[in-house]
């Protein structure tokens, strides 16, 4: 073994390696929920089942729904500021305040996004 393997070893913050056995259906479970769970590795899967019982699997489809309804929400706010410039109908301090609303919703969206991650990961 080379010294640069030996000094990666030396430095692991986990020291212990476990080795077991699987049937093919136990392993087939295994890869399904490692896949399913979207960790990285599956030793970042089994360190998770083991300390916490379980693998939680976030669902982000209304997460991304809620994203494309801003988006959405934040082309009509375009619009509707560049009609009212266009026509002098609204004041500076009116588009000021609708962008400052719809920055907030896109903050609040990436907190609760963050927030997700971290449970998930």
């Amino acid at each position: 073994m080379d010294d640069q393997k030996k000094n990666t070893k030396r430095n692991r913050q986990r020291k212990i390696q476990i080795n077991f056995y699987l049937s093919e259906k136990e392993k087939y479970v295994l890869d399904t929920k490692f896949k399913a769970s979207g960790l990285r590795t599956e030793s970042d899967f089994l360190r998770r089942l083991i300390l916490y019982g379980d693998v939680l699997v976030p669902d982000f489809e209304e997460v991304r729904q809620m994203n494309h309804l801003l988006g959405k929400l934040g082309n009509n706010i375009n619009q509707i500021a560049k009609k009212a410039n266009t026509f002098d109908n609204i004041s500076q301090e009116d588009i000021a305040e609708v962008k400052e609303m719809m920055n907030r919703l896109w903050q609040s969206q990436k907190s609760i996004l963050s927030k997700l991650r971290s449970a998930g990961q």
